[in-house]
C-alpha cells in the first residue's frame, strides 16, 4: 500500500471578511481534524489560520517550514482579497508571489481554492514549482469535496498530479461535476516553460500539455 508521509506540513490560510473567515475556517478545521484523525497523521500536519493583512501573511508563512501552502478567499480581477484599514483590498498576485518567494523558498506547492485565481496563475507560478488554481467559480460544496479528497491522497503517499486526479474524479462521482475547475501547473524541465495539468474527462487518466507558446 500506499505510505503515509508524516514530515508533510501543509499551512491552510483563509483571508477576507470576518464572516466569510469564521464560516470557512469552522468548515476546513474541522475536515483537517478528521483527515488527522482517520490517518493518525502528528497534530502540526495541517495548520489552519485566518487572516486578514500581508503582515499576518507573512507571520503565517514564516511560522514553520511549509511543504504545501493552501489559501482560500476571495478573489477579485485585481487579485486576492484582503483588508486594509478595515476596508478590502485586493493583492495583486505579483505581490502575493514575492511574499511566497521570500517567506517559503522551499514550498512545493501552492493551493489557490478561490473562485478565478487561475486568471492569475501566470503570474505566480515563480513562487512554487506546482501551483493548484481554480479556474471560473466554484461551489463550496465541490471545494470541501476536492479538498478532502485530495489531501487524503496526497498524505497517502501520492503525487500532487494524482493526488489531483483523484480529487477531481470525486467530484465528479458525488454528482458536483462542473461545480470546479481545478488547474494544475507545474514547471516544464525547460527554464521559462510550464505544463498544465489536464483531464478531458472523469475517470480517465490526466495528460500535460506544454502551453508555453
Amino acid at each position: 500500500g500506499r505510505s503515509i508521509q508524516p514530515l508533510l506540513k501543509t499551512l491552510s490560510l483563509v483571508c477576507g471578511p470576518e464572516a466569510f473567515q469564521r464560516t470557512h475556517l469552522e468548515r476546513e478545521s474541522f475536515d483537517a481534524i478528521r483527515l488527522l484523525k482517520s490517518m493518525q497523521l502528528p497534530g502540526d500536519a495541517i495548520r489552519c489560520l485566518k487572516i486578514s493583512s500581508l503582515e499576518e501573511l507573512d507571520a503565517a508563512l514564516r511560522s514553520d517550514r511549509f511543504d504545501v501552502v493552501q489559501l482560500s478567499g476571495q478573489c477579485g480581477p485585481g487579485g486576492v482579497v484582503f483588508e486594509r484599514n478595515n476596508e478590502p483590498v485586493e493583492i495583486t498576485a505579483e505581490t502575493l508571489c514575492y511574499y511566497i518567494k521570500a517567506a517559503v523558498p522551499g514550498v512545493r506547492a501552492l493551493v489557490l481554492m478561490s473562485c478565478y485565481t487561475d486568471a492569475h496563475s501566470a503570474k505566480i507560478q515563480e513562487a512554487t514549482p506546482i501551483l493548484i488554481t481554480i479556474d471560473g467559480p466554484a461551489s463550496d460544496a465541490a471545494v470541501v469535496v476536492f479538498l478532502n479528497v485530495f489531501y487524503e491522497r496526497l498524505y497517502s503517499g501520492d503525487s500532487f498530479e494524482r493526488a489531483m486526479h483523484d480529487a477531481t474524479n470525486r467530484v465528479s462521482m458525488e454528482g458536483l461535476k462542473g461545480q470546479i475547475q481545478a488547474v494544475l501547473t507545474r514547471r516544464a524541465a525547460k527554464p521559462g516553460r510550464t505544463v498544465v495539468q489536464v483531464n478531458f474527462e472523469e475517470h480517465s487518466d490526466y495528460v500535460f500539455i506544454d502551453l508555453t507558446d
